[in-house]
């Protein structure tokens, strides 16, 4: 019991410590929404599902933590190496034995409760979202409401980012990458060294948890980086001339960086997104049916379209055959409806430094979402998945949306 109430404190302490750090409005009504949904993951895996990665995770941890009780020079060793021989825990895969690793800390720190790291995952990425949230208000003032939305108050993203999750440690470093990003080139503040530190742990933990999310990102700030020295050396104007630049440094980029590493190369990551789609599909009732998807640039390039609307909106309501999916289908439902509004009405920002970031913030989207249908194609992961961009999709179709203008200016007058 003492363990609870320790960390209970400690996490009430961060929470308060870090309100007066970054005060402003709904603080107090997004944080514990954010605590409450990582809460929700446990129960629904708990009673819904029976089983799921979140408590495999956590039993592995735990295993790897009660290591330190009998061998800890052991337990520091294999934090080092991996070495199997020290203990197996059931990984070879980087990507979670690096989670694994990461739980068996918390697991050290709450004597083993799966709730109270929860809370801890839960607050980190709260954290990571809300240093965001502050930053892009300040840069999109006239909207806050539409970045609120987007971050904190989408059921499907504060769900499934949320809780012992390997989504809530990514959507986490991707929130303070991000942070660090725009207030250095577009907000032109002064980056803190602690700042630094933490955005360049949160490029490392990303990269070992979720390559292909930190491999978009990192090509998209590239470019962004590209475009804005562009921008003040040509004064560049037009969204067509931009948007146009920016796709093909963007193109550009993902090409060399593809003779970076023979993993990289067109033709593995090809067989990799084929491989991965082929065996979920034997074992999924409800996916995206591509057209004979085989590993030639040809077939996929095919099949492409149907996987970048599918990454942005599936699954529609129309798509799901179980009552569970039924507010995902009907939230994809009212995202894509909003998605069509958004292009009928947009207006293109008198700021090109604005353009340019929306744009960036486009193309990562586009990008990860037709990877992502590609690879994972069933529509229960893929859900779960897209919660590295839905935010950013939310808060560029909400933007301009006169309704959301409305609330926004009497809520946050």
């Amino acid at each position: 019991m003492w363990y609870y109430l320790i960390n209970i404190i400690i996490i009430a302490g961060l929470a308060f410590f870090y309100y007066q750090r970054a005060p402003a409005k709904f603080y107090w009504i997004f944080l514990p929404l954010k605590l409450a949904a990582g809460f929700g993951l446990g129960i629904v895996y708990t009673y819904y599902y029976a089983s799921g990665d979140t408590f495999v995770f956590f039993e592995q941890a735990k295993a790897l933590a009660n290591l330190a009780y009998d061998d800890l020079p052991g337990l520091i060793n294999f934090l080092y190496t991996s070495d199997p021989e020290i203990i197996n825990i059931g990984y070879t895969w980087t990507p979670n034995l690096v989670f694994v690793k990461l739980t068996s800390v918390f697991c050290l720190i709450t004597g083993n409760s799966y709730w109270l790291i929860s809370l801890y995952f839960s607050f980190f990425c709260f954290a990571a979202l809300w240093n965001l949230y502050l930053l892009l208000t300040q840069y999109f003032a006239d909207n806050p409401l539409a970045i609120a939305i987007g971050l904190f108050l989408i059921p499907s993203f504060a769900f499934w980012s949320s809780g012992l999750s390997k989504e809530s440690a990514a959507v986490g470093c991707i929130a303070f990458i991000i942070s660090s990003y725009i207030k250095a080139l577009f907000l032109q503040g002064k980056v803190t060294w602690q700042e630094l530190i933490m955005a360049s742990v949160a490029l490392i933990l990303l990269w070992k948890l979720k390559y292909f999310y930190a491999g978009v990102l990192l090509v998209s700030l590239i470019t962004g980086s590209v475009m804005l020295y562009f921008q003040k050396k040509y004064a560049l104007t037009g969204i067509l001339k931009i948007g146009l630049l920016a796709g093909s440094i963007f193109l550009g980029l993902l090409v060399l960086a593809s003779f970076t590493h023979p993993n990289f190369y067109i033709t593995s990551i090809l067989d990799v997104i084929v491989q991965n789609h082929d065996e979920l599909v034997l074992k999924s009732e409800d996916f995206v049916r591509f057209y004979q998807l085989d590993p030639t640039f040809s077939s996929v390039a095919l099949n492409v379209p149907l996987a970048c609307f599918s990454g942005l909106f599936s699954p529609l309501i129309w798509q799901v055959h179980s009552e569970a999916a039924v507010a995902t289908g009907f939230e994809n439902l009212i995202l894509f409806a909003c998605s069509i509004w958004a292009i009928l009405k947009f207006r293109v920002p008198k700021e090109n430094k604005k353009l340019i970031l929306m744009i960036i913030a486009l193309l990562y989207i586009i990008v990860l979402a037709a990877l992502l249908a590609l690879s994972t194609p069933n529509f229960g992961t893929l859900m779960r998945f897209k919660v590295a961009f839905l935010p950013f999709l939310y808060i560029l179709v909400l933007y301009n949306n006169k309704l959301v203008r409305r609330l926004s200016n009497q809520l946050f007058d």
